[in-house]
């Protein structure tokens, strides 16, 4: 069997097993909300550099108390696929 037909056989078949699960995977809708979730609000990025894409944010908690962001990178002229490509 040829590598391209196994994956596309792979990839068919792990489909083929998600697709009766996909409509119940957030449970029964009941259309209420939570008094949690009405408290909930959206927050800007944490993390933005301008002429860049920024992925992959990891907080490292260190020995002296700070908190130290680890990122990837790359020039926004090489697109989404930059990371790979870069």
């Amino acid at each position: 069997m040829k590598r391209r037909d196994f994956i596309h056989q792979t990839a068919l078949v792990s489909t083929l097993l998600a697709l009766p699960t996909l409509g119940f995977a957030d449970g029964p809708q009941t259309g209420k909300i939570s008094a949690f979730a009405k408290k909930l609000t959206p927050v800007s990025r944490a993390l933005e550099m301008e002429g860049y894409y920024v992925r992959c944010n990891s907080p490292i908690f260190g020995l002296d108390g700070k908190v130290h962001a680890f990122f990837s990178r790359w020039v926004a002229t090489k697109g989404m696929g930059g990371w790979i490509n870069g």
